[in-house]
């Protein structure tokens, strides 16, 4: 269950890996174009993912099973490092860190006292599915187009929330959701969505729907600061006294 969030925050920082839909087999699928909003979108969030060395910011998420109507939700905190450090602990109920210092993941819970460690040095491959803050937060979006159908799900212009932004003027917020392309070869996610401001454009929000559809996870990012040196302690993990340990 822990290593769910390690493949999302994966996902987050550095691209999507191709193990959702190998290229050689997309190939020979045309991509659709572009709407030419969606396409200055893309646009705005490679420049941004450029530019970016790290980020740091307050997470909320939430894990909802709507058939039940059932959600838990705990609060945290969130540190990057391109091209692919990272750091989250998550509070009561759930308890557990998510650490890599980009060969090493180690997935902590602290509830269970039990520690999982995975090898991320080669491709990935443990967890290839994992990354969403990897959904912009490192490489471009081409590779996702060649792996998804990539689609704006809606385009407003919203009122700022913290009066740092200039003149106080509206700003634009875009709601994108990402399909796998690949039938033959289920994902892990049926479905990602991300929502985007002009605040950075870069990711805000991040959900993601099971591939059973039953469970959704979701996660907000606010007060967001880019570039401010990261603590490199954040990136390395001692694992505590009596936590049995579990290398997959």
């Amino acid at each position: 269950m822990i290593k769910i969030y390690a493949i999302i925050f994966l996902l987050l920082t550095s691209g999507l890996y191709t193990a959702f839909a190998d290229t050689e087999n997309n190939e020979n699928k045309e991509q659709e174009p572009l709407p030419s909003e969606l396409k200055e979108i893309l646009g705005k969030v490679d420049d941004a993912s450029e530019q970016l060395q790290t980020l740091q910011a307050d997470v909320n998420y939430t894990r909802a099973i709507p058939l039940l109507e059932a959600s838990e939700s705990a609060d945290g905190e969130l540190a990057f490092e391109t091209p692919d450090k990272i750091y989250m602990v998550l509070d009561e109920p759930r308890n557990e860190e998510m650490i890599s210092d980009g060969n090493t993941w180690w997935i902590v819970d602290h509830n269970a006292q039990q520690v999982e460690i995975y090898d991320t040095s080669g491709e990935h491959q443990q967890v290839a599915e994992a990354s969403f803050l990897e959904v912009a937060y490192g490489t471009g979006t081409e590779e996702l187009r060649e792996n998804y159908i990539i689609e704006l799900i809606s385009s407003e212009e919203i009122e700022p929330d913290n009066g740092n932004e200039e003149n106080g003027d509206p700003i634009k917020k875009w709601h994108i959701s990402f399909d796998p392309r690949d039938d033959d070869k289920p994902a892990q996610f049926e479905r990602t969505e991300v929502i985007i401001t002009e605040r950075f454009n870069l990711p805000e929000t991040i959900i993601m729907h099971e591939s059973d559809g039953e469970i959704v996870h979701t996660f907000e990012l606010k007060n967001i600061v880019l570039n401010e040196e990261v603590d490199p302690s954040r990136f390395e993990h001692e694992i505590p006294r009596g936590y049995s340990v579990i290398e997959p």
